[in-house]
């Protein structure tokens, strides 16, 4: 009879030590849970089918609560390296939540486990004011500017044309990375592209799209050619301006002057009319007859196209009769 005793708590002590253990890889206490989040755990010792449930539950409210579940079966090494996605979506309130991981076996018994104080974060990242703005044209050292609402930035990050650039990642709330476009050999349209993850890997992304132009426009002045005019009649003046893309002139960059010869203004000439054929952008205007010129002054013209590139000034000088 001893002997028989013997061999049951031996086989009692062999059965525990083969007892099944479960391990939670992730989540953690104090991570975020997002739209998609994973439980992601491991059973050794497993021999028969196991059904796990995680319940995770509002601290505020326990009256919220979300559980999900799934059946397992071990594998030739006696292992069920297991995964149960943890769906949210933006109706889920937000906030702190307990969670609790429950194996159900056909005999014996697994100890729950618990994780605490998970954060429910289920909105993506918003953006909020941003340069440059798509459609605009750059050049030189171009400020990459930001604002992202989100309480919970885990990463951002710039590229430009898909590769990175110098300092262009960060965990803030504001995105401020200098883009040097001397690197990029060629004018023409370029991609900047931020996407930012936070920590319950919500994401947004953001695509910029713009113009490098490094090329200053040219001025004509097509009237007046520098003839002599007569007193008390309207001038017409014609300007003519080249860029290398469509757009790329601002009607309100141009000025158009007349001076006297020392340089101080007369007046600004009037503009009438302007239009975009392709690249040629023609500004017309009139000198009134009715203003009062000096018997000899020059018109001066100054132009900027939208990325900044000044073209060099045009001077006429006009005589009167």
């Amino acid at each position: 009879m001893l002997r028989t005793s013997l061999t049951t708590l031996i086989g009692l002590a062999s059965a525990a030590s083969m007892a099944a253990t479960l391990t939670i890889q992730s989540p953690s206490p104090n991570d975020f849970l997002g739209k998609n989040s994973t439980l992601r755990f491991l059973i050794t010792n497993a021999t028969v089918q196991h059904r796990v449930q995680i319940r995770v539950t509002n601290i505020a409210n326990p009256l919220i609560s979300f559980t999900f579940q799934n059946i397992f079966n071990p594998d030739s090494d006696q292992r069920i390296n297991g995964t149960i996605n943890l769906s949210f979506n933006q109706s889920t309130p937000e906030g702190l939540y307990n969670a609790v991981v429950q194996v159900t076996v056909p005999s014996g018994t697994i100890p729950d486990q618990p994780i605490n104080n998970l954060t429910v974060d289920v909105n993506d990242p918003k953006f909020l004011d941003s340069n440059p703005v798509t459609g605009s044209f750059v050049r030189g050292i171009v400020p990459i500017f930001l604002e992202i609402q989100e309480g919970n930035v885990d990463l951002w990050k710039v590229q430009v044309n898909g590769q990175d650039i110098p300092n262009n990642s960060d965990s803030t709330n504001t995105v401020n990375v200098p883009w040097d476009t001397t690197a990029i050999q060629t004018d023409g349209p370029q991609s900047i592209s931020i996407n930012v993850k936070d920590k319950a890997l919500n994401e947004a992304n953001k695509s910029i799209n713009v113009t490098l132009d490094r090329v200053t426009p040219a001025i004509q002045v097509i009237s007046p050619t520098g003839s002599t005019v007569r007193p008390n009649s309207t001038i017409p003046v014609v300007i003519r301006i080249n860029d290398q893309f469509n757009g790329s002139v601002s009607t309100n960059a141009i000025q158009v002057m007349a001076r006297r010869m020392d340089g101080t203004l007369i007046q600004r000439v009037t503009r009438m009319m302007a239009s975009n054929t392709g690249t040629t952008l023609v500004w017309t205007g009139r000198i009134r007859k009715t203003a009062v010129l000096p018997s000899q002054f020059k018109l001066v013209v100054t132009a900027v196209d939208r990325a900044g590139n000044p073209a060099v000034s045009q001077e006429v000088v006009i005589n009167r009769l």
